[in-house]
């Protein structure tokens, strides 16, 4: 079964909100809330586009276009580009926390995971 398909999004999306509306309410500003919103799209996109490219790269029956995993993953590291300045732009100093949120939402997203 391809790795986009076994994601419980309702579950992956709900463990996933939580260090981010804390971070938010934490600051309680609009700066925060803007920033760690861009940061939670971001990072969502990402995991989608990862879940895509390998599933590209794994589950094809025809051979993947290399130019075309290659484009998606630049898109990937743009989109991770863009969540990071949003958070120094917005949030300044603390941008370790939405770099610390990352690592957990990769946990959260293998938590989210059907058993096949």
């Amino acid at each position: 079964m391809q790795p986009q398909k076994k994601i419980n999004i309702l579950k992956y999306l709900a463990y996933s909100a939580f260090p981010y509306l804390g971070g938010a309410i934490g600051e309680n500003t609009r700066e925060a809330y803007l920033a760690y919103g861009i940061i939670f799209l971001c990072v969502i996109v990402n995991h989608a586009m990862l879940l895509y490219v390998t599933s590209l790269m794994i589950y094809q029956e025809t051979k993947a276009d290399s130019g075309k995993i290659l484009i998606l993953f630049l898109l990937k590291a743009g989109i991770l580009f863009i969540g990071i300045s949003a958070g120094v732009h917005f949030i300044g100093n603390k941008v370790i926390i939405p770099v610390l949120f990352y690592v957990y939402q990769i946990f959260v997203l293998i938590y989210s995971m059907r058993k096949a």
